[in-house]
């Protein structure tokens, strides 16, 4: 569902697709109004694709595609991006342009976020490998509150820290730090904080984006550092939509008093199972353990359902 200004009730998205030949393939893809309006039974569409045919309303007239004019191995929101002829179909793959996936984490002496970067490169968001963490901490920066609160949680980690500064020079970003009357480059921090500078760059900028997925957060960081980050992801939580997988149970634990945001994904014969805790059906073990050790004990889980 999407909020959409031109209708009250909101946009519905539907899309399902399958894997013929290790290729990825539409089956179903629906852009339709959330609700019928007055005095219909279904609601107005604005693309539909099933059965290899797809069909248009444009400006209140359906037309049909042919087979040829759609390629079934892509979203009908990447083939028509005109906002005059398909304003819904263009405003929702804008939508889905500024979601942001983190989940490929790079260690080692040459990795992206590690090196001199260039400094013509985006600064409004993180980008998914990191390669421009420069010129959004830079932006960062600017706004007091938003540094404070990077500080003071990268000072969880990186004890002695007091502040830290971005050079621009020679068409590069470099970022330092300031440890007392040492400066420290970005290029000599361990994996694990720099990690964890990413991440604090991705959690606290204070206008995200409107969905934000992150794959282990936990990996390469000192388990003292995790309930702070446990903390800042509940805070990104109230500005954003945040899917987050995990096996720490110290971020489970985190989510304690709220369990139904925890979602549980167990390998069956048939496949993959996902499923919601249930807060009630977890009140009274809650009341011995937290979430996160129930989550460790899977002979107590499994009771559960």
């Amino acid at each position: 569902m999407f909020d959409y200004p031109k209708v009250p009730a909101g946009l519905r998205y539907v899309l399902s697709f399958t894997e013929v030949g290790q290729r990825f393939e539409m089956l179903d893809e629906r852009i339709e109004n959330k609700k019928p309006d007055a005095g219909h039974d279904k609601p107005y569409f604005y693309y539909r694709f099933k059965n290899d045919h797809g069909v248009l309303n444009v400006k209140d007239e359906e037309r049909r595609l042919q087979h040829e004019d759609i390629d079934p191995t892509a979203s009908i929101l990447a083939q028509r991006k005109d906002p005059d002829q398909y304003p819904e179909l263009t405003y929702l793959g804008k939508a889905f342009s500024k979601i942001r996936l983190y989940r490929e984490w790079s260690f080692g002496r040459h990795t992206i976020s590690r090196l001199p970067q260039k400094a013509d490169l985006p600064n409004d968001l993180l980008e998914h490998d990191a390669s421009n963490l420069g010129t959004v901490l830079n932006r960062l920066r600017r706004e007091p509150t938003v540094k404070k609160r990077l500080l003071d949680a990268l000072r969880a980690l990186y004890e002695g820290i007091d502040d830290y500064d971005v050079q621009i020079e020679g068409g590069t970003v470099q970022v330092f730090f300031h440890e007392g009357r040492f400066t420290v480059p970005a290029t000599r921090l361990s994996d694990g904080t720099l990690r964890y500078l990413c991440l604090l760059a991705i959690l606290c900028h204070p206008n995200p984006p409107p969905l934000v997925c992150i794959e282990e957060p936990e990996l390469g960081l000192h388990p003292d550092v995790l309930p702070t980050l446990a903390a800042l992801l509940k805070e990104a939580a109230e500005r954003t939509q945040l899917i987050v997988t995990t096996h720490s149970d110290i971020l489970v634990d985190a989510l304690t008093d709220r369990p139904e945001d925890v979602l549980v994904a167990e390998k069956t014969v048939s496949g993959t199972t996902i499923t919601r805790l249930d807060t009630q059906r977890l009140d009274s073990w809650l009341m011995k353990y937290s979430l996160g050790q129930l989550l460790t004990r899977n002979k107590i889980v499994l009771t559960l359902w």
